[in-house]
C-alpha cells in the first residue's frame, strides 16, 4: 500500500484554490446583483414597466366601461328601431285588409267625444250671445246665421268678435251714443213696457254719427266734454 504523506494531502486540498475562490465570489455577486426589469412599449411609444402598465390600465378602465355601455345601448336602440319598423310594416299591411286596431279605435272615439263636447259648448255660446245681444239696448241684434256666414268669409273663429267685426260701424255709433248719454246724466236708452227709464236722451246730432268724419266726431266729443254740468 502506498503511503501518502501529509505534504501530498495539503497540496491536493489546496489544488487550484483560485477557481474555488472565484466560485464563491461569483455566487456572492450573483445573489446581490439586481434583477434586470422588463419594459413594455405602449401604443403611444412610451416604454413602461409592468407596474406602470397596470396603472395605465386602471386609468383606462372607467372610459372603457363607459364606451362599452354606450355601444350596448346603441345596439339595443338599433335593434328596437328595426323591430319597430318591422311592426309598423306589418301593421300597415293588416290595415290594408280592414283590420282595426284597439288603440286607433280608442283614439277615434276620444276625438269624436271631444268634437261633440266642443259643438255643445259652441251652441251654448251662441245661445248666450243671442240672449245677451237681442237689440233692446240699441246694438244690432246677434243673429247666429249672419254671424256664422260672416265667419265663413273672414278668419275670425270667435262668435262675439265676428259679430263686432260684422257690425263695426253700428257698434261704434252705439258706443258714442252711450258716451253722450252718460255725459248728459243718462244711464240707458231702454224702455220698459212703453215707459222710458231715466231722463229723456239728448237731441240727436244733425248728422248721423256713423256718417261723421273723424274730425267731426272728435269735435262733437270735445264739445260734449266741455259742456258745463247741470
Amino acid at each position: 500500500m502506498t503511503k501518502v504523506n501529509e505534504s501530498d494531502q495539503v497540496e491536493a486540498l489546496f489544488e487550484n484554490p483560485q477557481s474555488e475562490e472565484k466560485t464563491e465570489e461569483e455566487k456572492t455577486v450573483g445573489e446581490s446583483s439586481p434583477v434586470q426589469e422588463k419594459f413594455y412599449t405602449l401604443p403611444d411609444g412610451r416604454k413602461v414597466t409592468a407596474e406602470q402598465v397596470y396603472e395605465e390600465y386602471q386609468k383606462l378602465l372607467p372610459e372603457f366601461t363607459k364606451r362599452s355601455q354606450e355601444l350596448s345601448e346603441l345596439k339595443k336602440k338599433t335593434e328596437a328601431s328595426v323591430e319597430d319598423e318591422t311592426a309598423r310594416q306589418v301593421r300597415e299591411e293588416l290595415k290594408k285588409h280592414g283590420v282595426v286596431f284597439k288603440d286607433e279605435l280608442e283614439q277615434e272615439k276620444n276625438q269624436l267625444v271631444q268634437s261633440i263636447r266642443q259643438e255643445i259648448e259652441y251652441e251654448q255660446r251662441l245661445k248666450e250671445l243671442e240672449k245677451e245681444i237681442d237689440g233692446s239696448d240699441g246694438r244690432p241684434p246677434f243673429r247666429r246665421e249672419e254671424v256664422l256666414a260672416h265667419m265663413s268669409k273672414v278668419p275670425i273663429y270667435e262668435p262675439l268678435k265676428a259679430y263686432e267685426d260684422l257690425h263695426r260701424a253700428k257698434i261704434d255709433e252705439w258706443k258714442i251714443q252711450q258716451f253722450l248719454a252718460k255725459k248728459q246724466g243718462l244711464s240707458t236708452y231702454e224702455s220698459v213696457r212703453g215707459r222710458s227709464v231715466g231722463t229723456p236722451p239728448p237731441p240727436a246730432p244733425s248728422k248721423s254719427v256713423g256718417k261723421m268724419s273723424d274730425n267731426e266726431l272728435k269735435n262733437l266729443i270735445v264739445e260734449e266734454l266741455n259742456k258745463p254740468t247741470e
